[in-house]
């Protein structure tokens, strides 16, 4: 799962998985990385990847943890782009409703949820799109090669940076209007104000406070793992 930072670098930042990197059961349990002893591990080398105990007795988890993958998590963590859960991910199993309700030039959108353990539904309503155009029919995974290394990922971060831009320029926006409110507000509370200069000062007040604010949704890239084809989407 990737995500744009919340700073104003436009740089990705990857959630770290508290699932096992072989199997996908989940072996982390908390924010900060930490891993249940009964569980499993995490990697002693980047300290973001999980490991149940069944994978490391049938030495699958070397199989899928080489040297290369550490050595790209420590730099993410040293560049700061390595960071815990947020909450903003309650599960990691997901439902796609197949018909799209809406298409653009573009993308198509398509409902988009969490799943809880028992299958239901979870987490806030969410939309999901993909391109008209590119499409990679399923990337097949291997120990370094995967959807974020695909065309439809790279068209995506495309998109997430032109959204992430457009939030920039919208929470400035959002910050002079209030700018604008703090300043009438200053001036409603001079003492020289007389009645009339009071209501002309409201109402520029009122009509600031009307102006409709506007608020981008934070993008993110799903890796979605189809363990019985060995591809990710």
């Amino acid at each position: 799962n990737q995500k744009l930072n919340r700073g104003d670098s436009d740089a990705f930042c990857r959630l770290i998985d508290p699932r096992c990197t072989a199997c996908f059961e989940i072996t982390v349990l908390n924010s900060t990385g930490e891993a249940k002893e009964e569980r499993g591990v995490l990697c002693s080398t980047c300290k973001s990847c999980a490991f149940c105990w069944g994978c490391i007795k049938s030495k699958r988890a070397g199989r899928v943890h080489p040297r290369t993958i550490c050595q790209q998590r420590m730099q993410e963590r040293r560049q700061g782009s390595l960071i815990g859960l947020d909450g903003s991910v309650p599960s990691f199993s997901v439902a796609l409703k197949r018909q799209c309700f809406g298409e653009g030039a573009e993308r198509v959108a398509f409902k988009f949820r969490f799943l809880d353990e028992s299958g239901n539904f979870t987490g806030q309503r969410m939309v999901a799109k993909e391109s008209r155009f590119v499409d990679d029919d399923g990337v097949k995974s291997s120990v370094a090669a995967d959807y974020l290394t695909s065309k439809q990922h790279r068209y995506h971060v495309e998109f997430m940076r032109t959204q992430f831009l457009a939030s920039v320029f919208a929470n400035k926006y959002n910050e002079t209007l209030r700018e604008w409110e703090d300043h009438f507000d200053r001036k409603l509370q001079q003492p020289r104000n007389n009645p009339g200069s009071i209501r002309v000062i409201a109402n520029q007040k009122a009509r600031i406070q009307k102006i409709p604010r506007i608020r981008f949704l934070q993008p993110h890239i799903f890796e979605l793992v189809d363990r019985k084809e060995n591809k990710t989407y």
